[in-house]
Protein backbone atom coordinates (compact mmCIF):
# COMPACT_ATOMS: atom_id res chain seq x y z
CA UNK A 1 0.00 0.00 0.00
CA UNK A 2 1.21 3.30 -0.93
CA UNK A 3 2.29 5.91 1.95
CA UNK A 4 0.84 9.29 1.30
CA UNK A 5 4.12 12.17 1.50
CA UNK A 6 4.29 14.07 4.63
CA UNK A 7 2.36 17.28 3.96
CA UNK A 8 5.11 18.84 6.31
CA UNK A 9 7.86 18.39 4.15
CA UNK A 10 5.90 19.39 0.88
CA UNK A 11 6.84 22.93 0.48
CA UNK A 12 4.75 23.50 -2.47
CA UNK A 13 1.63 21.47 -1.04
CA UNK A 14 -2.17 22.95 -0.78
CA UNK A 15 -4.98 22.03 1.10
CA UNK A 16 -7.17 19.29 -0.35
CA UNK A 17 -10.22 21.08 1.32
CA UNK A 18 -11.41 23.81 -1.51
CA UNK A 19 -13.94 25.61 1.53
CA UNK A 20 -13.29 26.42 5.38
CA UNK A 21 -15.16 23.53 7.36
CA UNK A 22 -18.94 24.56 8.61
CA UNK A 23 -19.50 26.97 10.90
CA UNK A 24 -21.33 25.26 14.02
CA UNK A 25 -24.39 26.75 16.06
CA UNK A 26 -22.15 28.58 19.17
CA UNK A 27 -19.12 28.53 17.65
CA UNK A 28 -18.28 32.64 18.21
CA UNK A 29 -18.87 31.93 22.31
CA UNK A 30 -16.68 28.66 21.63
CA UNK A 31 -14.25 31.07 19.93
CA UNK A 32 -14.83 33.42 22.92
CA UNK A 33 -14.37 31.44 25.51
CA UNK A 34 -11.12 30.01 23.93
CA UNK A 35 -9.63 33.31 24.26
CA UNK A 36 -10.81 34.25 27.42
CA UNK A 37 -9.62 30.31 29.25
CA UNK A 38 -6.08 30.96 27.29
CA UNK A 39 -5.70 34.87 28.13
CA UNK A 40 -7.79 36.08 30.84
CA UNK A 41 -7.41 32.31 33.61
CA UNK A 42 -3.95 31.84 32.58
CA UNK A 43 -2.30 35.33 32.68
CA UNK A 44 -3.86 35.64 36.22
CA UNK A 45 -2.86 32.40 37.36
CA UNK A 46 0.60 32.99 35.84
CA UNK A 47 1.10 36.13 37.58
CA UNK A 48 0.05 35.15 40.67
CA UNK A 49 2.22 32.00 40.42
CA UNK A 50 5.21 34.07 40.14
CA UNK A 51 4.59 37.06 42.72
CA UNK A 52 4.21 33.54 44.75
CA UNK A 53 7.56 31.82 43.74
CA UNK A 54 9.55 35.24 44.33
CA UNK A 55 7.98 35.73 47.65
CA UNK A 56 9.22 31.82 48.47
CA UNK A 57 12.47 32.94 47.03
CA UNK A 58 13.09 35.80 49.12
CA UNK A 59 12.08 33.53 52.05
CA UNK A 60 14.57 31.07 51.38
CA UNK A 61 17.27 33.36 51.05
CA UNK A 62 16.11 35.10 54.71
CA UNK A 63 16.38 31.53 56.35
CA UNK A 64 19.63 30.88 54.63
CA UNK A 65 20.67 34.25 55.80
CA UNK A 66 21.57 35.19 51.93
CA UNK A 67 20.71 38.06 52.91
CA UNK A 68 16.52 38.28 52.41
CA UNK A 69 14.01 41.07 52.14
CA UNK A 70 10.47 39.33 52.15
CA UNK A 71 8.70 41.83 53.39
CA UNK A 72 9.55 43.72 50.31
CA UNK A 73 8.29 40.67 48.30
CA UNK A 74 5.61 39.75 50.19
CA UNK A 75 3.27 42.88 49.77
CA UNK A 76 4.53 42.63 46.15
CA UNK A 77 2.91 38.82 46.12
CA UNK A 78 0.01 39.76 48.37
CA UNK A 79 -0.92 42.57 45.76
CA UNK A 80 0.10 40.39 42.64
CA UNK A 81 -1.90 37.46 44.41
CA UNK A 82 -4.98 39.95 45.18
CA UNK A 83 -5.13 41.25 41.30
CA UNK A 84 -5.10 37.45 39.90
CA UNK A 85 -7.99 36.02 42.28
CA UNK A 86 -9.84 39.16 40.82
CA UNK A 87 -9.14 38.09 37.25
CA UNK A 88 -9.70 34.89 38.03
CA UNK A 89 -13.41 35.34 39.72
CA UNK A 90 -13.55 37.91 36.67
CA UNK A 91 -12.85 35.62 34.42
CA UNK A 92 -14.78 32.34 35.88
CA UNK A 93 -18.00 34.60 35.78
CA UNK A 94 -17.88 35.69 31.81
CA UNK A 95 -16.55 31.81 30.99
CA UNK A 96 -20.09 30.49 32.81
CA UNK A 97 -22.07 33.27 30.63
CA UNK A 98 -20.14 32.19 27.80
CA UNK A 99 -20.80 28.39 28.27
CA UNK A 100 -24.34 29.07 29.42
CA UNK A 101 -24.69 31.21 25.78
CA UNK A 102 -23.52 28.32 23.84
CA UNK A 103 -25.24 25.68 25.17
CA UNK A 104 -28.50 27.78 24.48
CA UNK A 105 -27.40 28.33 21.25
CA UNK A 106 -26.97 24.36 20.36
CA UNK A 107 -30.20 23.56 22.28
CA UNK A 108 -31.98 26.17 19.76
CA UNK A 109 -30.12 24.57 16.48
CA UNK A 110 -31.51 21.17 17.32
CA UNK A 111 -34.75 22.12 17.18
CA UNK A 112 -34.32 24.36 13.88
CA UNK A 113 -32.89 20.98 12.58
CA UNK A 114 -36.20 19.59 12.41
CA UNK A 115 -37.32 22.40 10.09
CA UNK A 116 -35.27 20.89 7.01
CA UNK A 117 -38.20 18.09 7.06
CA UNK A 118 -40.32 20.82 5.77
CA UNK A 119 -38.22 22.57 3.29
CA UNK A 120 -35.77 25.21 5.02
CA UNK A 121 -32.21 25.49 4.90
CA UNK A 122 -30.44 26.16 8.65
CA UNK A 123 -27.77 28.45 8.43
CA UNK A 124 -25.99 28.80 12.21
CA UNK A 125 -23.88 31.41 13.13
CA UNK A 126 -23.43 34.11 10.48
CA UNK A 127 -20.90 36.77 11.47
CA UNK A 128 -20.40 39.57 9.42
CA UNK A 129 -17.81 43.00 9.95
CA UNK A 130 -20.72 45.31 12.15
CA UNK A 131 -23.30 42.08 12.87
CA UNK A 132 -23.84 38.81 14.53
CA UNK A 133 -26.95 36.30 13.95
CA UNK A 134 -26.85 33.46 15.64
CA UNK A 135 -29.40 31.49 13.48
CA UNK A 136 -31.17 31.74 9.93
CA UNK A 137 -33.88 29.97 8.39
CA UNK A 138 -34.40 29.42 4.66
CA UNK A 139 -37.60 27.77 3.66
CA UNK A 140 -41.14 28.44 1.84
CA UNK A 141 -42.73 30.52 4.62
CA UNK A 142 -39.93 33.30 4.23
CA UNK A 143 -36.77 34.29 5.93
CA UNK A 144 -35.85 34.14 9.69
CA UNK A 145 -33.68 35.90 11.59
CA UNK A 146 -33.16 34.45 14.75
CA UNK A 147 -31.21 36.07 18.24
CA UNK A 148 -30.76 33.33 21.10
CA UNK A 149 -31.20 34.83 24.45
CA UNK A 150 -30.36 32.38 26.99
CA UNK A 151 -30.52 33.49 30.43
CA UNK A 152 -30.60 31.90 33.78
CA UNK A 153 -34.04 31.57 36.27
CA UNK A 154 -34.42 33.81 39.22
CA UNK A 155 -35.36 31.60 42.60
CA UNK A 156 -37.01 34.35 44.70
CA UNK A 157 -39.26 35.23 41.47
CA UNK A 158 -41.69 34.51 38.56
CA UNK A 159 -39.78 33.25 35.76
CA UNK A 160 -41.57 34.25 32.71
CA UNK A 161 -40.81 36.52 29.43
CA UNK A 162 -43.64 38.71 29.16
CA UNK A 163 -43.37 40.47 25.34
CA UNK A 164 -45.53 43.91 24.42
CA UNK A 165 -44.95 43.96 20.88
CA UNK A 166 -42.32 46.85 21.66
CA UNK A 167 -40.23 46.05 25.09
CA UNK A 168 -39.54 42.94 26.70
CA UNK A 169 -39.45 41.91 30.16
CA UNK A 170 -37.25 39.29 31.84
CA UNK A 171 -38.83 37.90 35.23
CA UNK A 172 -40.11 41.51 35.55
CA UNK A 173 -36.94 43.61 34.82
CA UNK A 174 -35.98 44.72 31.23
CA UNK A 175 -32.58 43.75 29.54
CA UNK A 176 -29.85 45.98 29.66
CA UNK A 177 -29.31 45.22 25.91
CA UNK A 178 -32.77 45.97 23.89
CA UNK A 179 -33.45 42.11 22.14
CA UNK A 180 -36.22 43.72 20.50
CA UNK A 181 -33.65 46.33 18.74
CA UNK A 182 -30.86 43.95 18.38
CA UNK A 183 -32.93 41.21 16.28
CA UNK A 184 -34.60 44.07 13.87
CA UNK A 185 -30.90 45.12 13.27
CA UNK A 186 -29.95 41.67 12.46
CA UNK A 187 -32.78 41.32 10.25
CA UNK A 188 -32.63 44.70 8.77
CA UNK A 189 -28.29 43.61 7.74
CA UNK A 190 -29.59 40.35 6.64
CA UNK A 191 -31.89 41.49 4.57
CA UNK A 192 -29.59 43.84 2.83
CA UNK A 193 -26.91 41.58 2.40
CA UNK A 194 -29.20 39.20 0.66
CA UNK A 195 -30.24 41.78 -1.85
CA UNK A 196 -26.99 42.73 -2.13
CA UNK A 197 -25.71 39.05 -2.99
CA UNK A 198 -29.12 38.13 -4.94
CA UNK A 199 -30.36 41.56 -6.64
CA UNK A 200 -33.59 40.81 -5.00
CA UNK A 201 -35.39 42.44 -2.26
CA UNK A 202 -36.65 39.50 0.59
CA UNK A 203 -38.53 40.28 3.53
CA UNK A 204 -36.41 38.92 7.03
CA UNK A 205 -38.54 38.50 10.20
CA UNK A 206 -36.81 38.53 12.98
CA UNK A 207 -37.34 36.42 15.68
CA UNK A 208 -36.15 36.28 19.63
CA UNK A 209 -35.86 32.78 21.53
CA UNK A 210 -35.52 32.23 24.98
CA UNK A 211 -34.80 28.67 25.61
CA UNK A 212 -36.01 27.00 28.82
CA UNK A 213 -38.45 29.89 29.51
CA UNK A 214 -42.11 30.73 29.50
CA UNK A 215 -43.28 33.41 27.13
CA UNK A 216 -46.20 34.73 27.46
CA UNK A 217 -48.80 34.50 24.55
CA UNK A 218 -50.54 37.33 22.65
CA UNK A 219 -48.08 40.28 21.29
CA UNK A 220 -46.47 38.38 18.65
CA UNK A 221 -49.18 38.27 16.00
CA UNK A 222 -48.30 41.20 13.55
CA UNK A 223 -45.02 42.16 14.91
CA UNK A 224 -42.22 42.79 13.26
CA UNK A 225 -40.10 40.87 16.04
CA UNK A 226 -41.32 37.76 17.40
CA UNK A 227 -40.61 36.86 21.07
CA UNK A 228 -40.94 32.77 21.72
CA UNK A 229 -40.29 29.79 22.89
CA UNK A 230 -38.42 27.96 20.75
CA UNK A 231 -40.52 25.03 21.18
CA UNK A 232 -43.41 27.79 20.13
CA UNK A 233 -41.47 28.28 16.68
CA UNK A 234 -42.89 25.25 14.46
CA UNK A 235 -46.43 26.48 15.15
CA UNK A 236 -45.76 30.29 14.27
CA UNK A 237 -44.00 29.27 10.97
CA UNK A 238 -46.60 26.98 9.88
CA UNK A 239 -49.43 29.23 10.39
CA UNK A 240 -47.40 31.86 7.67
CA UNK A 241 -48.11 32.19 4.32
CA UNK A 242 -45.68 30.12 1.64
CA UNK A 243 -43.78 32.75 -0.14
CA UNK A 244 -40.46 30.80 -1.58
CA UNK A 245 -40.65 28.26 -4.44
CA UNK A 246 -37.90 25.49 -3.63
CA UNK A 247 -35.96 27.18 -6.57
CA UNK A 248 -35.86 30.40 -4.73
CA UNK A 249 -35.12 28.99 -1.05
CA UNK A 250 -31.85 27.27 -3.35
CA UNK A 251 -30.91 30.13 -5.05
CA UNK A 252 -30.77 32.00 -1.37
CA UNK A 253 -27.77 29.56 -0.20
CA UNK A 254 -24.88 31.07 -1.97
CA UNK A 255 -25.47 33.98 0.21
CA UNK A 256 -24.17 32.63 2.89
CA UNK A 257 -20.90 31.54 1.15
CA UNK A 258 -17.49 33.33 2.82
CA UNK A 259 -16.93 36.63 1.53
CA UNK A 260 -14.31 39.31 2.30
CA UNK A 261 -15.58 42.83 3.52
CA UNK A 262 -14.20 45.36 1.00
CA UNK A 263 -11.30 47.18 2.19
CA UNK A 264 -12.33 50.69 1.08
CA UNK A 265 -14.52 52.03 4.79
CA UNK A 266 -16.78 54.10 2.12
CA UNK A 267 -17.91 50.52 0.74
CA UNK A 268 -20.13 49.36 3.67
CA UNK A 269 -20.93 46.43 1.96
CA UNK A 270 -20.10 43.58 4.67
CA UNK A 271 -20.18 40.16 2.79
CA UNK A 272 -21.23 37.41 5.23
CA UNK A 273 -18.19 35.19 6.77
CA UNK A 274 -20.53 32.59 7.68
CA UNK A 275 -21.38 29.31 5.90
CA UNK A 276 -24.08 26.70 5.23
CA UNK A 277 -24.83 23.87 7.97
CA UNK A 278 -24.96 21.52 5.13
Amino acid sequence: MAVAPDSSKQKNDRSALKAKPLRVAGQSLDEAITKLRDGGVTDAAAIGALAIALAAHEWFRWYFALPPSPLLMTAFAFVAGAYACWRLARARRLLRNLRQGRDGERAVAEVLERFRENGFRVFHDITALDFNVDHILVGPQGIYAIETKTISKPADREASIRYDGETVAVAGLTPERDPIKQAAANARRTRELVKESTGRDYPVRAIVLYPGWFVEPGANRGRAVWVLNPKALAAFIEREKVILAPDEVNDLVPFVETCAPRRSKRQRSTNCIAQLSA
